[in-house]
């Protein structure tokens, strides 16, 4: 799978997303359905965490208004 590319990807969706850059000591390799290519998996460009003690999560989507991956 190739890294996340933010030229490629969709528009950011605001805070607490963050690119999900390789070398980031917040990357996390996620991946999420392709929205161009049916079957197709890529790893998720924009993530977001939620660091909760009893439901800790990781969600990523390609960008604003495209869905949301848990």
């Amino acid at each position: 799978m190739c890294p996340p590319n933010i030229e490629l990807s969709g528009e950011n969706p605001g805070k607490p997303w963050i690119f999900n850059t390789i070398g980031s000591p917040d990357y996390f390799r996620l991946l999420i359905p392709d929205p161009a290519i049916p079957h197709k998996q890529i790893v998720t460009p924009w993530i977001k965490y939620d660091l909760t003690i009893t439901q800790p999560k990781i969600a990523g989507t390609v960008g604003k208004n495209y869905l949301i991956t848990l």
